[in-house]
């Protein structure tokens, strides 16, 4: 990874979390093949200045998806993985937006999908 080390770190924190939680968890385009059970990806996806200040929103998205024949299992893996993210050390460092997308069927994976989208604060370095 080419982030910086905040950004890197807190990656890392949070994919040992999911990990620690009995999920796993992947960096993107690195699960190949068919989804044969539930799974994560984690992404850092871009930022925002914050306002008028000297600070940037940075954000992480979980990609949670579960094989094609377990459609009803998608929900409750997507609470089992914000679960996680409700609680220390991921909670307050990284705050839901409350960015949740519908289902959808990704059939690169033959796998249902949803992702949840969580943010925090960092001092912009180019102030």
């Amino acid at each position: 990874m080419d982030w910086d080390d905040a950004s890197n770190n807190i990656w890392l924190t949070v994919k040992k979390a999911l990990i620690d939680a009995g999920i796993d968890t992947y960096a993107p385009q690195t699960k190949q093949g068919d989804c044969k059970a539930p799974y994560a990806v984690l992404k850092l996806d871009g930022g925002a200045k914050a306002g008028s200040f000297s600070s940037e929103y940075q954000y992480y998205t979980i990609l949670c998806y579960v094989p094609i024949n377990q459609y009803a299992k998608l929900k409750p893996f997507v609470n089992k993985c914000k679960d996680v993210m409700s609680v220390a050390p991921i909670y307050p460092m990284l705050m839901p937006t409350g960015t949740e997308t519908p289902s959808f069927f990704d059939d690169t994976y033959n796998a249902y999908m949803i992702s949840v989208q969580y943010r925090n604060i960092v001092r912009s370095e180019h102030v």
